[in-house]
């Protein structure tokens, strides 16, 4: 296994639940591929993370023979990462201790237990003592009592179907539904655990739909229900929502941000300077999505510059690296989504406007003591307004001409010929804009 900090060279993490044994999200072990008695034992639908250590590898059965060395361990980011150097198909513990184990099942079978030698340390449970009424119960009350789950049991049901995403509730840790059960002729609220859903992500299940390349959710349940018709255990799993891990979620932040720098409002937005807080919840359907992602504005821009090849990356790069740390990043939108940045010169404040895919930088320069930042920004909004109904050739010919912002100090540095093997215009379009930043 690879390992995370605070583990030993030789250790690693399971999650033990109904369904078996998993070596990560991914890597399920069915109990009968291990010698835990699984038969005797009921474990509860929720895991729990053991701790091993690696004591033997059979090559040849793909055996991996281990010790547990915490039955409840909170090591569960290793859970979450690690990935088997080899193949494992079988899991061989040298013996499970009763104490602790007792804690994480529901339900067990004395007798198997008794006769079973893995596990250490198992005890009867002790018989309740009736007092005062003797006679009172049938001389079979305490057998009757101590009947193993399996001769209780009446029978079991079964079910594979598929369900729409939009009708599952994410939680944290875990998705949320209700299934109507024809057999039992009730609805019945199943849990399925996945570590890595937040409840934020409910609102944006769509982006998970289109990274999943489906809208449908296949989903197995399993129920006991015995003799008298009580529910014994139940649970629910799904294949569909184990694809969901860390590298989908990526997938779901990247297409999401990158959604949003194409979409086309349809009400134009009465302010044309965003924050990364006001880009997600301006741009979100559902009420309360917003930035679920808690995205600042140097990760938007991270997301966006890696999640497609951006005419002029180096561009927006080198001039992220000139954005004065003391002021966030703004963006904006309608029409074209585009960047912000402010650059402190010794004797001016300067205004970028970068868009996304675009030709050319738009630079805004102030004389510091003419007005404070607040006021500069408010007048590069409404400069911005302009553009969005002027568009940016008329505009650049209103300004040369001294019909528009004459008090300003204007220009428009080109950047063409992206991959280009003749001519490379960054050095020049470098050089135009230092000699500005004064």
């Amino acid at each position: 296994m690879n390992h995370d900090a605070g583990q030993t060279k030789n250790s690693f993490v399971i999650a033990v639940s109904s369904m078996g044994v998993q070596l990560n999200p991914r890597l399920r072990i069915p109990f009968v591929q291990t010698n835990i008695p699984a038969e005797a034992l009921s474990f509860h639908s929720k895991p729990t993370y053991w701790l091993l250590k690696q004591m033997a590898f059979d090559p040849t059965r793909n055996l991996l023979r281990v010790e547990v060395l915490d039955y409840n361990t909170d090591l569960i980011d290793t859970f979450l990462n690690q990935v088997p150097k080899k193949e494992i198909q079988s899991l061989h513990f040298a013996y499970l201790d009763w104490e602790p184990l007792q804690e994480q099942v529901f339900g067990f079978k004395k007798l198997a237990l008794k006769k079973n030698p893995i596990i250490r340390g198992f005890s009867e449970p002790e018989t309740e003592t009736q007092t005062g009424f003797p006679g009172t119960f049938p001389e079979n009350h305490l057998e009757t009592q101590e009947q193993s789950s399996e001769d209780k049991e009446g029978h079991r049901i079964a079910l594979r179907f598929s369900k729409k995403l939009e009708a599952l509730c994410f939680g944290l840790g875990s998705v949320s539904f209700k299934k109507h059960i024809p057999q039992l002729r009730k609805s019945l609220a199943f849990e399925i655990q996945n570590p890595h859903l937040l409840p934020e992500f409910d609102y944006i299940k769509p982006w998970f739909a289109k990274a999943l390349k489906t809208k449908n959710v296949e989903i197995d349940i399993l129920i006991r229900v015995s003799l008298d018709n009580q529910i014994l255990s139940q649970t629910a799993t799904s294949e569909t929502l184990d694809r969901i891990d860390g590298a989908l979620i990526e997938t779901v932040k990247f297409q999401r941000s990158l959604g949003f720098t194409k979409k086309t409002l349809l009400t134009p937005p009465d302010k044309s300077l965003f924050s990364a807080e006001d880009f997600f919840d301006k741009n979100q359907e559902e009420a309360s999505g917003g930035n679920v992602f808690g995205q600042n504005p140097e990760d938007l821009m991270n997301d966006l510059l890696n999640a497609k090849d951006v005419r002029n990356k180096r561009n927006i790069q080198y001039l992220a690296g000139l954005q004065s740390p003391s002021l966030p990043l703004k963006f904006t939108q309608h029409p074209d989504f585009g960047f912000l940045f402010f650059i402190e010169g010794q004797s001016q404040h300067h205004f970028a406007w970068e868009l996304l895919d675009s030709h050319a930088t738009y630079l805004w320069s102030f004389e510091k003591e003419t007005s404070s930042i607040p006021q500069q920004y408010a007048r590069i909004e409404a400069i911005l307004s302009k553009l969005r109904i002027m568009k940016r050739e008329p505009y650049k010919r209103a300004f040369n001409e001294g019909l528009i912002d004459s008090d300003l100090v204007f220009f428009a540095l080109h950047h063409s010929h992206k991959n280009s093997a003749l001519v490379d215009s960054f050095p020049r379009w470098k050089h135009a804009l230092m000699e500005k930043l004064v």
